[in-house]
C-alpha cells in the first residue's frame, strides 16, 4: 500500500526522533529484499515508483490505481443543506492521530474564528482516549461507524480534512471522499500521487493557510460544487475499473502462441 520506511523516515524527520532510525531501516531492508522475490511490484503512487527506481532502477515496479471504482451516476449535490467536517481514519496508523491533534490544536481554533458554529465528525476505528478527551460543541467523536452509517454521514456532510504531516502512498480516506463529491482539504502528504490535485483538491501545509482554505471554500456553494465535480472527474479517469486494467494488461497478456 505504501513504502513503509519512507513514511517512518518523513516521521523522523518531522518529529526528530532519532530512536526512529532503526525502524527505519528495518523496514528499508525488508522492503527491498521483498522486492527481489517477485515478478512484478505495484505500487498506488508514481512517488512510491520513483523513490524504488532511484534505488534500483532495473526492478520491475510502475504505478497502479488505489481503487478500481465502478461507474457512478452522481446527482448534483445541494451544499447548502449540508453542514459541517468530517476526518475519517484508522487510529492503528500512527499519522492519523498526529495529523488529527494538530488539526485540532492549530488550525480549526483559527477556522471557528470564522465559522464559530462549525462541527468536526472524526470517525475511525481504534480510537485511543487521547482522541477521546477531544470532543466538545465543536467536535464530535463518532468513533467506528459501519459502511451504512458512515455513508448517511457522508451525505449530511460539506467538506472533508485530511490533515497529514506525514505518511506514504495515495490516502484512500481523500479518494473516497472525492467519490461521493465532497470537497477536501488536505496537506501535500495527503495530496500526494493524485492526480491534478492543485485543482480537485484544496492543499496547504501552514495551519494557518490551511483554516483560510477551509474558511474559504466552506460557505461559497458555487466553489463547492466545482470542486465536488473535478474530484469526480478525476476518480472516473484515473480511478475506474477500466484505469486499472489498463495498467495490467501488458503484465498478464497470454502470449498468442499460448491461446489454444
Amino acid at each position: 500500500h505504501d513504502l513503509h520506511y519512507l513514511r517512518v523516515q518523513r516521521q523522523m524527520e518531522l518529529e526528530g526522533d532519532s530512536r526512529l532510525e532503526s525502524e527505519k531501516l528495518h523496514w528499508e531492508q525488508k522492503e527491498y529484499e521483498l522486492f527481489g522475490k517477485f515478478d512484478h511490484i505495484y505500487y498506488p503512487s508514481q512517488v512510491e515508483v520513483d523513490e524504488i527506481l532511484s534505488r534500483n532502477p532495473d526492478l520491475p515496479v510502475k504505478a497502479i490505481p488505489l481503487y478500481a471504482f465502478d461507474p457512478v451516476e452522481h446527482q448534483r449535490i445541494d451544499f447548502e443543506s449540508r453542514e459541517g467536517l468530517i476526518f475519517v481514519g484508522g487510529f492503528n496508523h500512527p499519522p492519523n492521530s498526529d495529523g488529527l491533534v494538530w488539526f485540532i490544536n492549530e488550525v480549526f481554533p483559527v477556522v471557528l474564528e470564522s465559522r464559530p458554529d462549525i462541527q468536526l465528525h472524526i470517525v475511525g476505528s481504534n480510537m485511543p482516549d487521547e482522541i477521546r478527551r477531544l470532543e466538545s460543541n465543536n467536535v464530535k467523536v463518532e468513533g467506528f461507524l459501519s459502511d451504512e452509517a458512515l455513508n448517511e454521514l457522508y451525505e449530511r456532510i460539506r467538506m472533508s480534512v485530511v490533515p497529514l504531516r506525514f505518511g506514504a502512498g495515495i490516502k484512500g480516506k481523500v479518494l473516497e471522499a472525492m467519490q461521493k463529491g465532497i470537497p477536501v482539504a488536505t496537506t501535500s502528504i495527503g495530496a500526494e500521487g493524485i492526480p491534478d490535485a492543485d485543482t480537485n483538491l484544496l492543499v496547504a501545509d501552514a495551519s494557518s493557510d490551511l483554516a483560510s482554505c477551509i474558511v474559504g471554500l466552506y460557505g461559497d456553494v458555487e466553489q463547492l460544487e466545482r470542486h465536488s465535480i473535478a474530484g469526480l472527474s478525476t476518480i472516473a479517469k484515473h480511478f475506474s475499473t477500466d484505469a486499472v486494467l489498463k495498467v495490467i494488461a501488458e503484465d498478464f497478456r497470454i502470449p498468442k502462441a499460448e491461446q489454444h
